[in-house]
């Protein structure tokens, strides 16, 4: 299942998890820099309730759901028409 839709229609998350959710749907560009500490920082949760959240949506660990976030991103992006000035 892509990525995106998972963490969309995930209903078992914790507060802090949807917090992490709504903070990378609201900023998806944000995570190409982005460290877990940080992502943690910035939607009130933790380092660690980052890492529940990836394992939550089927990765193993930041590092992964990192990749393929950013990949599924790409991937809507290319199918996104482009606008014409």
């Amino acid at each position: 299942m892509e990525i995106i839709r998972q963490m969309q229609e995930r209903k078992d998350l914790t507060e802090r998890e949807r917090n992490i959710r709504d903070y990378l749907m609201e900023h998806p560009e944000a995570v190409i820099s982005m460290t877990a500490k940080q992502l943690g920082e910035v939607s009130y949760s933790s380092t660690a309730a980052v890492s529940r959240f990836c394992r939550k949506i089927g990765c193993q660990d930041y590092g992964e759901f990192r990749l393929r976030f950013l990949s599924e991103l790409r991937r809507v992006d290319r199918r996104r028409p482009q606008s014409i000035l």
